[in-house]
């Protein structure tokens, strides 16, 4: 995540006094996980008032970096939403899209649809009821989703 977000504008690996801007957000796992969706440069400290952050995330904060390692080789190209409720990436070869949902909401989807988040290949429906906090793989199509 480091690495491919660029975090390290004003952070600090070492817990001290300084001041440090922090990106409240991230703080929250949903906000994690929405910068993490957009793959955004998030000031995020790596200790919070002496104590390390992964002792002060929670299995939802956990979650979002899981699922952001999963997807980040299908995260070429973004499609921001008009409503801000989701972002939608298409893989290099455009042949998997992956929709991070922000709010819970139903939406026609084509081909394969894989929930990330709860692991499991959902069974092919005319609408699907999408989870906020959980992203989604497509594939088996020739047209990805630009838009839900």
């Amino acid at each position: 995540m480091c690495y491919k977000i660029r975090l390290g504008d004003d952070c600090t690996t070492v817990p001290g006094r300084q001041h440090l801007h922090d990106d409240p957000r991230a703080s929250e796992a949903a906000g994690l996980f929405y910068v993490l969706a957009h793959m955004t440069d998030p000031p995020i400290r790596l200790f919070k008032d002496g104590t390390r952050i992964d002792e002060l995330w929670t299995d939802r904060h956990r979650q979002a970096l899981r699922d952001f390692r999963a997807c980040l080789p299908a995260m070429r190209t973004r499609y921001l939403q008009p409503d801000g409720r989701a972002v939608i990436w298409h893989d290099a070869a455009r042949t998997c899209a992956t929709i991070w949902c922000f709010a819970n909401r139903a939406a026609a989807l084509p081909g394969r649809v894989k929930d990330i988040t709860a692991g499991a290949t959902l069974p092919k429906a005319s609408r699907y009821r999408l989870r906020a906090g959980n992203v989604y793989e497509i594939t088996g199509v020739k047209a990805l989703p630009v838009r839900l």
